[in-house]
């Protein structure tokens, strides 16, 4: 169970950091916080497809997509004197047309 634990931060980091963790930071983690049990990478690895597989891979990745363009939008503001023009409404108007069309 603390594996599995484990594994979902892990995916999670993966669907909402902009760095994800590491395999290797995620087994010192491990090491650090269970001391009754040593998992190996290949032991996240593993739990890792076995937990994907298990929800079908349906783990909901359909708000990546704002986050991604959120995050997108903040540093062409930050780096671009045009990026003042945009308009975060507008990027959304546009990002529910893809979805509408299924071009996501």
């Amino acid at each position: 169970l603390q594996l599995f634990v484990l594994t979902s931060i892990w995916i999670s980091c993966k669907m909402h950091c902009s760095r994800g963790l590491s395999v290797q930071s995620l087994k010192s983690l491990g090491d650090k916080l269970i001391t009754e049990q040593l998992f190996t990478v290949g032991d996240f690895l593993e739990a890792e497809l076995i937990f994907l597989k298990v929800l079908k891979f349906e783990i909901g990745t359909l708000n990546i997509a704002y986050t991604l363009l959120q995050d997108l939008f903040i540093q062409f503001k930050e780096v671009a004197k045009v990026g003042e023009l945009l308009n975060f409404e507008a990027c959304m108007d546009m990002m529910d047309l893809l979805y509408e069309k299924e071009e996501t």
